[in-house]
């Protein structure tokens, strides 16, 4: 017989939502697979052993038993930062789930719209009938093409009255009669909602595991514009029950959408003003943990949140080239010796279906170091975001 050796880049991750935990959804789809940039190494096999050390026996130094306990799994996933690209209906991207565990909830608008005459300010005007058509709500993050010079910006919504919306800021020039608004999928933090998942990892149709029971308590965000080509990555890390090798489900004929955004411009408001960056990188730890300490089970029987004291733990940090003027950064600088709170909008692309985007309404960026960025002084900005009404400290938006 011969052996089968298996290549790295075979390895396939799929992931479905539980409805009861650490029970298969069942019925695999090839849409519940999605692109990553970590193998099955990201789902590491741990057991509690007791080594049979602590009994007094003459003349005995040989240890001859462990026993074991309790079974879980480690999770680290990463990808890169990919939207659906479909531009015709808003739609999630693939890894919707993993965002779902993530923050919690999630809410994907039903179609764009355009705009009308009268937006002003913090007031944008859709055409008749947009508000109900387009099933834009209060928190929604929306990307309006403001005009030919400045393209594209997202805003968040804060008020809906029927076609009139308000916004959380003014866009840089009052957009026009006809101008698109699009929607997308909103992913907002929740303390009621704990999210489990279902983690399927094929190696072609043969070497075939699942992790059942998985929640997921930290995201972590990270570009870097000083790349040659700048690409957005995230990372997911949680816990979930033991792996264990299945043989029931074969491995379906998978389909993903969207490309990785690379090499997407990015903006940067904080307030009123555009400012540019250099690297950046968010944050989120959602409180997020596993029960594993009741006497029915050596496996974890549920989610809960009870880490970083049952809050969420936001961070944001930027490198920016100190300048003073039409992008007076050197105010920001200042603003942190006194933990002044900054509202931000990061937007990452700029075109339909290809555009992430995300609000932090009060980040309290600390006192930084400066540095020296290719020649030039830099600084970071570095702090914790807190809510501004509870359960706000960022929105994260697919559009």
């Amino acid at each position: 017989m011969a052996t089968t050796y298996w290549l790295k880049r075979d390895e396939e991750i799929a992931v479905q939502e539980e409805t009861t935990y650490g029970t298969s959804p069942g019925a695999l789809a090839g849409t519940d697979f999605f692109k990553a940039t970590s193998g099955h190494e990201g789902f590491v096999s741990k057991l509690e052993e007791l080594p049979r050390d602590r009994d007094h026996d003459k003349g005995q130094a040989s240890v001859l038993e462990i026993q074991t306990g309790r079974k879980h799994t480690e999770i680290s996933v990463s990808c890169d930062l990919i939207p659906s690209g479909v531009t015709a209906t808003p739609t999630p991207p693939d890894i919707d789930s993993l965002l779902k565990a993530i923050f919690g909830t999630s809410q994907t608008s039903v179609a764009h719209t355009t705009t009308t005459s009268g937006s002003t300010g913090t007031s944008l005007v859709l055409t008749a009938g947009g508000g109900a058509a387009s099933g834009i709500g209060v928190g929604d993050l929306i990307a309006v093409d403001v005009s030919s010079t400045y393209g594209y910006e997202v805003r968040q919504v804060t008020n809906v009255s029927t076609d009139t919306i308000t916004v959380d800021r003014a866009f840089s020039a009052d957009p026009a009669t006809g101008r698109a608004v699009k929607m997308g999928t909103t992913y907002r933090l929740s303390t009621t909602t704990l999210l489990s998942l279902y983690f399927w990892l094929f190696n072609a149709d043969t070497l075939r595991y699942v992790v059942p029971g998985a929640m997921l308590n930290e995201l972590a965000l990270d570009i870097n514009y000083a790349d040659g080509v700048p690409l957005g990555k995230l990372g997911f890390k949680g816990m979930g029950q033991a792996e264990a090798a299945q043989s029931g489900t074969s491995r379906p004929s998978i389909t993903t959408a969207g490309s990785p955004l690379g090499g997407a411009i990015c903006k940067v408001f904080i307030g009123a003003t555009q400012y540019r960056m250099v690297s950046g990188s968010l944050n989120i730890k959602n409180g997020n943990a596993l029960r594993m300490n009741e006497s029915h089970s050596m496996s974890p029987s549920g989610v809960k949140k009870t880490d970083n004291g049952s809050r969420f733990n936001v961070e944001l940090s930027m490198d920016m080239l100190l300048t003073t003027g039409d992008l007076d950064v050197q105010t920001l600088y200042d603003g942190t010796k006194t933990l002044t709170a900054r509202d931000v909008i990061v937007q990452i692309g700029d075109t339909v279906g290809n555009i992430v985007a995300f609000r932090c309404p009060v980040w309290k960026p600390r006192t930084p170091e400066r540095s020296d960025i290719d020649g030039e002084v830099g600084i970071k900005l570095a702090g914790r975001c807190l809510g501004s009404a509870g359960n706000d400290e960022v929105s994260l938006a697919f559009l």
